[in-house]
């Protein structure tokens, strides 16, 4: 025997069509779950008339987005690519920072790898949350030094919310996890 939460006991014992004939419905409907069925010891859900498919972004969104993406993954590969190849360019500001000029390397490796899992779509959020992180360490270390509001910090701070505006444009599920509109439900 099995207590459901509305306090009636179901034998998974019994065959399901003998469920189905009987008075106890295996069926229940579950606020912000959906229509269960009880079977054999399973739970199923079964499929509503209302759909929770996801809508498409439209095509001016998608393409936003895209293009937004783009220009995020080229800032991001251009500066990991220069401290990753060229690390004598950024040594003067790695020694204004307070960073020593060998870990240009490390830091172009890092901006390269958060840049590739961006452009990634299935990897796009980890891409994200990494580029986001990478770019707050740079607004981080400027503010360490007393310098408020420079064009370094605008320009990871731009980067920064480009990445996620250019997520949301592009993916239903971002969309339904941060809905800015009202739904028609």
């Amino acid at each position: 025997m099995h207590a459901t939460a509305c306090g009636e006991a179901i034998d998974f014992r019994q065959s399901t069509t003998s469920m189905l004939h009987s008075q106890r419905s295996p069926c229940r409907t579950w606020p912000g779950i959906g229509r269960l069925v009880w079977t054999n010891r399973k739970i199923t859900k079964m499929n509503s008339t209302k759909t929770s498919k996801l809508a498409a972004p439209s095509a001016p969104a998608l393409w936003s987005g895209r293009v937004l993406a783009a220009v995020v993954v080229l800032i991001l590969l251009a500066d990991g690519g220069i401290n990753l190849f060229v690390p004598h360019l950024v040594a003067g500001a790695m020694k204004e920072t307070g960073f020593a000029p060998h870990l240009s390397s490390a830091i172009g490796l890092i901006a390269i790898v958060s840049a590739v899992l961006y452009a990634i779509p299935k990897t796009s959020v980890l891409g994200a949350i990494l580029s986001t992180a990478f770019l707050g360490g740079a607004i981080c270390a400027h503010v360490r030094l007393g310098d408020f509001v420079s064009p370094a910090q605008a320009v990871s701070l731009a980067l920064g919310i480009a990445s996620w505006v250019s997520l949301y444009l592009r993916s239903p599920e971002m969309r339904r996890l941060v809905p800015l509109t009202a739904s028609s439900q």
